[in-house]
């Protein structure tokens, strides 16, 4: 901002980049969006940059803002986003829709002897029933949300993924094999659900946060399970070395 060789800075160009010419995922495979050639063309005409408004790709930021926000350089910060307004049904009316149509799952899984597993947070979710004098009275809006509904095994957990999680967890000691998801795998699942428009289910923002909390505290989480996943594995494997050697 100052050791510029002309006199500090004024602005900062900020350039809201979603696509460099490759998938995001590890194969790097070339797709047709790319910004790189328009962020180089705005780049060289710089002075247009000025009367670009803050929704658009890019846009110009005065030092001063950016030094009373303590130098934070997230283009959210700065950016605008424009939202059209839209009518949708009422909620409870949505949730009784997904009540219906997810309660089949269990019944006609019952019909057949198949032991239900449900995972939740909430207490609208598929199977939860089982806690229902709970959810009724510690949820908020329980009356309205909870469903009837109570699967064989009820998993309730803080975040649902979490339990999601732990059923991968245990399938991996079953299977002898991890079968969890990578730190990585799960930051670049949760990128593309917010650029694909989805917002974080409590503060309804198109951040990149579960259920509000930050992404570091989500994937300490996963940290731990996959450390006694991998734990376990390691002494299952030095059980069986030493029988064979036996």
């Amino acid at each position: 901002f100052t050791k510029t060789g002309a006199g500090g800075t004024d602005n900062v160009w900020f350039y809201n980049m979603e696509s460099d010419g490759y998938s995001l995922d590890d194969k790097r495979s070339p797709v047709d969006s790319n910004d790189i050639p328009d962020i180089v063309a705005r780049f060289k005409n710089i002075g247009e940059e000025v009367s670009r408004e803050r929704t658009e790709k890019s846009f110009l930021v005065p030092r001063q803002e950016i030094v009373d926000n303590d130098y934070d350089l997230s283009i959210n910060k700065y950016r605008k986003v424009e939202y059209q307004q839209e009518t949708y049904r009422p909620s409870a009316e949505i949730i009784d829709d997904m009540i219906t149509d997810s309660s089949l799952f269990l019944s006609e899984a019952k019909k057949y002897g198949a032991v239900t597993i449900s995972i939740g947070d909430g207490g609208n979710e598929m199977g939860m029933g089982a806690y229902e004098q709970e959810i009724r009275l510690h949820v908020p809006a329980g009356d309205a949300i909870c469903t009837k509904e109570a699967a064989d095994l009820t998993l309730a957990a803080g975040v649902s993924n979490w339990w999601g999680w732990g059923m991968a967890a245990l399938l991996s000691l079953h299977t002898g094999t991890s079968l969890l998801p990578t730190e990585g795998q799960e930051c670049e699942s949760l990128h593309r659900v917010v650029l694909a428009g989805g917002v974080d289910g409590c503060t309804k923002e198109r951040t990149e946060t579960v259920d509000q909390l930050p992404m570091s505290v989500h994937l300490s989480i996963l940290r731990s399970v996959a450390c006694l996943v991998e734990e376990h594995l390691e002494q299952e494997a030095g059980r069986l070395r030493k029988a064979i050697s036996a």
